[in-house]
């Protein structure tokens, strides 16, 4: 099972892991400790460590999700369940979690969207924000712009890896943020070189990346930083580093050694008080509208296997809308046998999992008055 697993991590990256990075993946997944795979592999545990951390870190961006030791079986449990319907000679169904990668079947392209985001990035000063509700394809279409966009230095950041502690205080979320977008440009880090306590960690970081990660290359540097909502229950840490964003967007439309950087940053709506003039929050192009389309929802049904008609699909969007993971996790429930449409039409969703999630959130009340 893990090989298969291994493989299918191989086929999303493109790239085959080491020999190492394997022996820790199965001695994570038989619950060995980092010490124990160090000793069998005749390596020392501080650098097993650091092999998980790369590893966790990749496993994440490959699946759209936090990646750790402690969740690797239940993201394995995933690649099982998709070779079991394999086995049943149904068609090759992707389990509705997480990104969903460029070349899928899977993934609804939302052209106008999609040009307008590159369009907006193209210029001085471009500024995307895909601001919508949980499971609605942000990290999705935040990846297929970095992708679409060629000739940039394209960078992800997925602010979920960042630890609780480094979260909380804004010196640390600093220097990881300043380290991350050092390794992701395969530059080494000289973070110490440019920090300075008493000129300020916000100053700090403006300095290394205008002196240093800005200056190595003349390509456009679009960063892309996701779930920057993990933020918004620490206002004070948040309000510190959007405003530190809103001051590299200013500079990037007049300042010729920042006219390269772009921003990208997909989050849910907040319930504080973070749209300000402080904030990258109140300007920039805004996409909030990533409801699937009736059209795009039949698309998905033939993708599955299914053989509905048009009246089908109505009924259906008549229950949870265009909702992109909702519309997902109903036809792979439906196409993989657990229930058919009429069954879940009658089913109460905001008691059902994994579809209760969706519905808890704040913004979908007005919807949730349909959904019964």
């Amino acid at each position: 099972m893990v090989d298969y697993f291994i493989k299918i991590v191989e086929q999303k990256t493109g790239e085959e892991l080491s020999r190492l990075q394997i022996a820790v993946l199965k001695g994570a997944y038989e619950n060995k400790s980092y010490k124990q795979i160090a000793n069998l592999n005749g390596y020392g545990a501080d650098h097993i460590r650091h092999v998980g951390s790369d590893l966790c870190e990749l496993l994440s961006n490959c699946f759209g999700r936090a990646v750790n030791k402690k969740n690797l079986k239940s993201i394995i449990k995933i690649a099982e369940k998709d070779l079991f319907l394999k086995k049943q000679n149904m068609p090759e169904l992707e389990i509705p979690t997480g990104i969903v990668e460029i070349n899928s079947r899977f993934y609804i392209e939302r052209k106008e969207i999609e040009l307008l985001c590159l369009k907006t990035l193209s210029k001085k000063g471009g500024l995307v924000k895909i601001k919508a509700p949980p499971k609605m394809g942000k990290s999705s279409l935040m990846m297929r712009i970095i992708r679409l966009a060629t000739n940039c230095q394209n960078i992800y950041l997925n602010l979920e890896l960042a630890d609780g502690d480094t979260l909380s205080n804004l010196n640390r979320l600093l220097r990881w943020f300043s380290s991350s977008v050092s390794r992701h440009l395969k530059l080494p880090s000289k973070i110490d070189e440019y920090w300075d306590n008493d000129y300020g960690s916000k100053s700090s970081c403006d300095d290394y990346f205008e002196e240093y990660l800005l200056a190595k290359d003349d390509r456009p540097l679009i960063l892309a930083i996701d779930k920057l909502d993990v933020l918004f229950e620490k206002p004070v840490i948040a309000n510190e580093f959007l405003s530190l964003l809103r001051a590299w967007h200013e500079k990037s439309k007049i300042d010729s050694k920042w006219n390269k950087f772009r921003l990208i940053l997909a989050y849910e709506p907040n319930p504080l008080s973070l749209e300000n003039n402080n904030s990258p929050l109140s300007v920039g192009e805004t996409i909030s509208e990533l409801e699937f389309s009736a059209n795009s929802v039949f698309n998905l049904t033939n993708k599955h296997g299914l053989d509905w008609s048009k009246a089908e699909v109505e009924l259906l969007m008549n229950k949870i809308g265009g909702h992109p993971y909702l519309v997902r996790q109903a036809l792979y429930d439906i196409a993989t046998k657990k229930i058919n449409l009429n069954e879940f039409l009658e089913l109460d969703l905001k008691t059902k999992e994994p579809y209760k999630k969706c519905l808890m959130f704040d913004s979908t009340q007005e919807r949730l008055n349909t959904f019964s």
